[in-house]
């Protein structure tokens, strides 16, 4: 399973890519971590955005 489910790594991707849609740069991670242990389960990668956006509360 991971660290996360895939439900939980699904919400955390898109999340990412919303920033990114509205302008965020990814100034590191973003993916999902892969090799190993990794190849096992949901593991996203430690990720930073620059940038504003809007703000988004989850449901």
């Amino acid at each position: 399973m991971g660290i996360m489910g895939s439900y939980d790594f699904d919400e955390v991707d898109n999340a990412i890519e919303i920033g990114k849609a509205e302008g965020a740069k990814v100034l590191c991670g973003g993916d999902r971590l892969t090799g190993g242990i990794y190849d096992e389960g949901y593991y996203p990668a430690p990720t930073l955005l620059e940038g504003t956006n809007g703000f988004h509360p989850q449901e």
